[in-house]
């Protein structure tokens, strides 16, 4: 009844969320709405008791799956307990109870008060299982005994007794599956609930919570450590049942040996205490593991975001030395869980024979006769008790150990601190949403208001049309609970109000707080005294703007519906219309990981719309018109800004000051303060220092003429992923003024074609090999588990001889116990011979080699002594060594594909999100060096064991062989289908994890534009969606293992009959001890057949993690590695000089992307020393230029010369080496600032600091603490972007190289950031070749040369006074773009600098 209600809530969902349909966003391959989801009903929700006892209902999947390759349309819908908003709620209402306890670890707490019920229900089942397991054995003993000399057995009391253990067998597994199934659901249930528990908490995080993490320490938490949880639960009952299967197994033992038993008792509770010792230190070492491989993926998604700069600095060495020091403290956890694991397996393996040893010494040593039938029963009962005690105790404890350390790390990051209770409102600002997760999100927020008793906040975000307003009163804030901390602060004492229909202008310096006064109207700053007003839904742009992975009309509906005409206008608006019509999906063209396939003036835009689609009340815009040139920032302002928002508020933050000349309020701001709110004359004149720096540049150009707009234009670019897109033909400013038209109007007009004629693309997804894993990847595992090839022989020899050890050992116990019989025999039917009344006159006679052999009892005795400590010893070191190499595997693999990644070409960064690549490094990587590890030494190990039973078997009785032919016909065939289709469901489940952390990275980067536009409950929906994706493979790779499992059991139960009842027919042929062999050992196949046989199929899905790990490390390398002795030989011979002038040649250089040519035969010659400006629309070829130049996209044809060498004749390092580039995005790694400057530590402080001094850091790095040693955030962002820009000029400047590019580096500063750029630039860089990419025309007026892109094609290269005279040069129709009055001011600058340079 339970299951129809969920599934009646599930189904209220699914109508809930159709409403939405039009307008759902998607990420990656995430989908919307279940109705849309391509997933199946779940099978097992309406399926019969039986048929779940019996695993029946699955069946239909397995013949689907038997059909062709497995999709994603082909899972099943997860059950809904399992479903991830259901399993969420449930955790949460425990975790709100509970979180404010003053317990040690309140997680833990919850988990188990939310799931304690539902597992102890399945205590029940074990108790039941485990009493099977203490009969079987005395069926055993019963049908021994009649194979005994004198026994008063009937042949019908055999086939009795054989008929016992027939059916104990069979019913032991049709227990053990649906038990170990049950609990394996509740667990993945709780991983689930935890999941989203972690996602939904990052999305409250403070700021300053936010420095304390990382996106990489999310990702493992939610790859690595939950995952524990899945397996917390499976052996947790036998904690408290140990003690009673103590009692139970102790009386049945004490019927059989006596007082004996206690000995074999005794050595299992020694072996128990070591092995709990290893277990907890297995625990400890994974608690480590977890820490120290967030620090390693936390670097990897810096080094996978920062990928392009490092290659143009060549850093990959010094992050390759980096992750390697990462990845070997990492390991050496890892090799100490590997030993405590060995010491734990090892034992595990041995203990049968060890205590079997202790009880029959001690049963000997007390003087009674040994019988087959009391020492196999005994040493079956002891089998059967071996595993409850030492090893599933031990591992329910160390799972109990992980589940409470893996509680205590998400307990740690649940408890960080979340942004103000205020902003509660701010997640659910429409009623057109789903608010499933507001109450539980407002329940679980903590105040920050509440510690700061001098500040009064009233923010509410619900529409609110006629009255909104933005109050600021003496408001200050801070980034960290450390209010003293000068870097902490936010903003100090600021005052600003603006109500509806106002708009202010924010303005200031680099660093003048402007970006923080918004954050601090948004909350995401701790507010400390003064206080905040808001009052109507709000919007925001973001300075870097976020843009998901999905379609372009995604990132701008945000979730909303989609209203036609209304959309339309708005991206008429952004002009956007005309970027539609060059991608090949219009709107609907998918844009990579962040917006990787836009240019930096679409992504802007984009960014912009979204804004403007919002409907809000309050928009605050933060400098959305740095990164689109002047002319369309001028059309955006005017009808945009200043027309379609009149009515609303507005607070925009911009450099571009030329647009504020008719504003009423302008706020100017300086060291977090808003200095004077009023108009741009009056603080010009009141606060003429100010302006003088913030206009320096442009006082430079005024002498120019008298009047200067401000901005001239701005051709953003940034370095693309997708070139189909990036460098196809379409113009950033194809749509603005000409120079003629009238003011207010535009020459841009609606195109015909309608947004919603163009079909959206198929999403490219993870690809993923189809059917069984190649020979060659087991080859590459093996492989990498030696140094040295040869070192895999002595190892496997070594494996065999153990187990041949292990069979030995068992087969002289038999050959003992016979032995004895036949004493005992002999000593009762012959009273009057002498020879064999005592044990010591016995004597069995052996030929080995011609020679006879005599042995007794007491050598029977010794040698089973001495063979069975040798085979413990071996035992342990035959674990050890195996897992040694294993973790050998492991570092190389990882080395491997690091390597590969780093030096791959950029077309692999540019196709594959960030997400997918971490996946490799965190979710793969981790099932390397845990659990595939472990599969593959019980798999190799069990299957040697199993292959040793079999043998031994059939050697006493061959009949046994005409009873397992049918039986094997049928297990092949079993494990045919359950093989494929596990292998297929691994891949989907690996493939469907992917979308899952490219959503949380992708949410993670953007979250205060999340936060801002209320839309967490929006981005939880989608991650719940994934998640549920995800968990459809999960859930059916259980209940197919489980399937399978159980029928593979039924087939031993039927192999373990006919060996019972094949003994009872050769009766007379068999000894008792021989019938006892093989009765134990057919016994020890019920489970342990069938988990090898899981093993095998588990070992192929974690080869499918090798498989991906070797794809990567396959990957190709951009450098060629055939050609290096020619590279090292030519290097050496030009040495450290190169390149001593810097001129630079292209010769006929074409480049292709796919089939589209995107550089058109390039020809120039730039002369040593000149600065050559690059201009040219969008798409026009100039990042493709630069991309060549640096190597990180080939020529096709042409060479490329720079100082008389070309290029093709050294190598990419030695040639990027001798480079600087500074790029328009600039990238700062978590560390210090000294590594972020020099990460070889190749130059010493002086020169770090004279470097700063000259961009003016200085000052600002000493207030810092540690100063060069202070550590930098994720990304850089306790620095502003113009700071970080700044830093990345310091980073040329210690570079001192010949040729130095500019990558549109002033693209995102204010005038005089850009000024300091361009004067430092002039000063330090004079006797360097200096390439710019032009952002602003009048930073290449002074260039020695400008060379103008078109199309792929250099149409124009000359002095820019040349081409600015030319009214019919490519450059003179870019500088009319901009307006009459720019275009003249420009040509006489250029003008005017030249003519100074001919007079000097």
């Amino acid at each position: 009844m339970a299951v129809d209600e969920s599934e009646k809530d599930h189904l209220n969902s699914i109508e809930k969320e159709k409403k939405l349909k039009n307008g759902k966003l998607e990420l990656s391959t995430i989908t919307y709405g279940d109705e849309d989801d391509g997933m199946k009903p779940n099978l097992e929700a309406k399926a019969t008791l039986p048929s779940r006892l019996l695993f029946c209902f699955i069946v239909p999947f397995f013949m689907r799956a038997m059909k062709g390759p497995l999709e994603e349309k082909d899972l099943n819908r997860p059950l809904p307990s399992l479903q991830s908003k259901t399993a969420f709620q449930k955790l949460n209402r425990k975790w709100s109870d509970y979180k404010y306890m003053k317990f040690d670890n309140i997680f833990f707490r919850a988990i188990t008060h939310t799931f304690g019920k539902k597992v102890a229900a399945f205590g029940i089942l074990l108790f039941i299982e485990e009493l099977i397991h203490i009969a079987q054995p005395l069926f055993m003993g019963r049908l021994m005994s009649y194979f005994r000399t004198g026994s008063t057995l009937t042949e019908q009391d055999a086939y009795i007794a054989a008929a016992g253990i027939a059916v104990t067998s069979l019913i032991s597994p049709l227990i053990h599956h649906p038990y170990f199934y049950g609990l394996l659901k509740i667990g993945t249930e709780c991983r689930i609930a935890t999941c989203t528990m972690l996602f939904n908490k990052g999305l409250t995080l403070s700021t300053s919570a936010l420095q304390k993490t990382t996106v990489g320490q999310i990702i493992n938490l939610l790859s690595t450590d939950v995952n524990k949880l899945d397996t917390a639960f499976m052996f947790v009952h036998y904690i408290w049942l140990s003690p009673l299967l103590v009692f139970f197994y102790g009386y049945a033992l004490w019927m059989e040996i006596g007082v004996s038993s206690l000995a074999g008792f005794a050595c299992l509770m020694v072996i128990m205490c070591v092995q709990y010792h290893f277990s907890k230190q297995m625990g400890l070492c994974r608690k480590e593991i977890a820490k120290r491989a967030d620090k390693r993926i936390g670097i990897m998604n810096e080094i996978l975001v920062g990928i392009r700069v490092i290659k143009m600095y060549t850093w990959e060495d010094a992050f390759s030395k980096i992750v390697a020091n990462l990845r070997g403290f990492e390991m050496k956890k890892v090799r100490d869980n590997a030993i405590a694991q060995s010491m734990v397996m090892g034992l595990f393996y041995a203990s049968g024979k060890l205590i079997i040893l202790c009880a029959v010494l001690c049963y000997v040593y007390l003087g009674n006769d040994l019988t087959a039938e009391r020492v196999f029963v005994a040493f079956a009962l002891y089998n059967s008790c071996r595993l409850p005690f030492s090893l599933f105790l031990p591992f329910g404890l160390q799972l109990l150990f992980e589940m409470r350390v893996t509680a205590r790390r998400v307990q740690d990051f649940l408890l960080l601190e979340e942004f103000s209770q205020q902003n509660a409102t701010a997640i659910t600002p429409g009623k057109d949403l789903d608010s499933s997760f507001s109450s539980d999100i407002k329940e679980t927020l903590l105040s920050v208001s509440e510690k700061s008793t001098d500040a009064v906040c009233e923010i509410n975000k619900s529409k609110n049309s006629f009255n909104a307003e933005v109050v600021l009163q003496s408001f200050t804030t801070t980034w960290s609970a450390d209010e003293t901390s000068a870097d902490a602060t936010a903003i100090k004492g600021a005052s600003l109000s603006a109500r509806c229909g106002d708009l202010v202008a924010v303005i200031g310096q680099v660093g003048a707080g402007k970006s923080s006064l918004l954050s601090s109207i948004l909350g995401e700053a701790r507010p400390v005294s003064g206080s905040l007003k808001v009052s109507g839904r709000v919007a925001y742009c973001s300075q870097e703007a976020w843009i998901f992975a999905g379609t372009i009309r995604e990132n701008i509906l945000f979730g909303r519906e989609y209203e036609e005409n209304k959309y339309r206008e708005i991206v008429s608006l952004c002009v956007l219309l005309p970027d539609f019509q060059q991608f090949p999906n219009g709107d609907k063209a998918q844009v990579g990981d962040r917006g990787s396939t836009l240019s930096g003036g679409q992504r802007a835009r984009v960014s912009l719309a979204r804004a403007l689609y919002s409907d809000a009340d309050i928009y605050l815009l933060d400098d959305p018109l740095s990164a689109v040139d002047a002319s369309v920032g001028r059309l955006i302002f005017e009808k945009c800004i200043s027309e379609y928002l009149k009515k609303k508020i507005v607070i925009l933050v911009t450099h571009q000051i030329q647009f504020l000349e008719n504003l009423d309020k302008v706020s100017l701001m300086e060291n977090g303060e808003v200095v004077e709110t009023g108009k741009l004359a009056d603080l010009r004149e009141k606060h003429s220092h100010l302006f003088a720096e913030m206009i320096k540049e442009e006082i430079a150009v005024a002498t120019a003429g008298d009047q200067l707009v401000n901005r001239v234009p701005s051709y953003s670019r940034r370095i693309s992923h997708d070139r189909r897109v990036s460098d196809s033909s379409h113009t950033e400013c194809s749509t603005p003024h000409e120079i003629d038209s009238p003011k207010g109007e535009s020459s841009f007009h609606l195109p015909t074609k309608d947004v919603e004629e163009v079909e959206e693309p198929e999403k490219q997804e993870e690809s993923r090999s189809q059917g069984s894993v190649p020979l060659s990847v087991y080859f590459t595992y093996v492989k990498s588990m030696f140094t040295h090839g040869f070192m895999a022989i002595p190892l496997l020899i070594f494996v065999l001889l153990v187990q041949v050890l292990f069979n030995v050992v068992d087969w002289w116990l038999n050959r003992w116990t016979t032995a004895y019989e036949n004493y005992v025999v002999q000593k009762n039917s012959s009273f009057e011979n002498a020879s064999v009344t005592k044990p010591d006159q016995y004597k069995e006679k052996y030929t080995v080699f011609g020679n006879v052999i005599e042995i007794s009892l007491d050598d029977y005795k010794n040698s089973f002594i001495v063979l069975t400590l040798i085979m413990v010893a071996c035992a342990v070191l035959r674990c050890m060594w195996f897992r040694m190499t294993q973790i050998t595997a492991s570092r190389n693999l990882h080395k491997w594909m690091f390597d590969a990644v780093v030096n791959t070409h950029m077309s692999f960064f540019d196709n594959n999100p960030i997400g997918r690549i971490l996946n490799r490094f965190s979710k793969d990587v981790g099932t390397m060096d845990d659990s595939l590890s472990f599969v593959f030494f019980e798999f190799f190990m069990g299957t040697l064991n199993f292959l040793g039973v079999i043998f031994v078997i059939c050697a006493l009785n061959p009949f046994v062989l005409l009873s397992t032919s049918p039986l094997l016909i049928i297990f092949f065939l079993i494990r045919s289908v359950y093989v494929s289709t596990s292998r297929e469901l691994k891949r989907l489940e690996a493939t469907t994890r992917s979308p899952l952390y490219s959503h949380i990275s992708a949410t993670m980067n953007g979250l205060m534009t999340v936060r801002a536009f209320g839309r967490q409950d929006e981005m939880q929906r989608l991650f719940n969606q994934a998640q549920d994706k995800n968990t459809a493979a999960f859930g059916l790779t259980l209940v197919t293992a489980r399937w399978f499992a159980l029928y593979i059991d039924v087939l031993v139960s039927a192999f373990i009959a006919g060996v019972a009842f094949i003994s009872v027919h050769r009766y007379g042929v068999l000894s008792s001890g021989e019938v006892a062999l093989m009765l134990v050992y057919a016994v020890q196949l019920t489970g342990f057949f069938s988990w090898i046989m899981r093993q095998s199929a588990e070992l192929q899905n974690g080869m499918v993690s090798v498989e991906r790990i070797a794809d990567y490390a396959d990957l190709p390398s951009e450098h060629a590695s055939d050609r290096k002795s020619m590279f090292e030989e030519k290097e050496k011979a030009l040495g450290t000089s190169w390149p001593s002038g810097g001129r630079i040649q292209f010769n006929n250089v074409n480049v292709f992307y796919e089939s589209e040519q995107v550089l058109k035969n390039v020809s120039f010659d730039i002369p040593s020393k000149h600065k050559v400006g690059i201009a040219g629309r969008t798409g026009a070829g100039k990042s493709t230029l630069l991309r060549v130049l640096f190597g990180l996209k080939p020529a096709d044809n042409g060479t490329i010369v720079i100082d008389g060498i070309d290029v093709r004749d050294i190598s990419l390092k030695y040639r990027r080496q001798n480079m600087a580039i500074i790029p328009q995005e600039p990238v700062l790694f978590i560390g210090t600032l000294r590594r972020n400057l020099d990460p070889f530590d190749e130059y010493s402080d002086d020169v770090l600091w004279d470097a700063l001094e000259q961009v003016e850091l200085k000052e600002v790095v000493k207030d810092l603490s540690g100063g060069l040693l202070a550590s930098m955030q994720e990304g850089g962002v306790n620095f502003s972007v113009g700071q970080r820009q700044l830093v990345c000029l310091a980073r040329a400047l210690i570079h001192h190289a010949k040729i130095l590019v500019i990558d549109e580096a002033t693209a995102n500063v204010d005038a005089r950031t850009d000024s300091l750029i361009q004067q430092t630039i002039r000063t330090q860089f004079a006797e360097c070749t200096v390439l710019t990419i032009a952002h602003r025309l009048n930073t290449i007026m002074e260039c020695d040369e400008v060379m103008v892109f078109e199309k792929g094609e250099m149409i124009e290269f000359d002095s820019p006074k040349v081409l600015m005279e030319n009214s019919d040069s490519a450059l003179w129709q870019l500088a009319k773009k901009t307006g009459r009055e720019n275009a003249l001011l420009l040509r006489k600058l250029a003008q005017e600098l030249h003519s100074g340079e001919k007079k000097t």
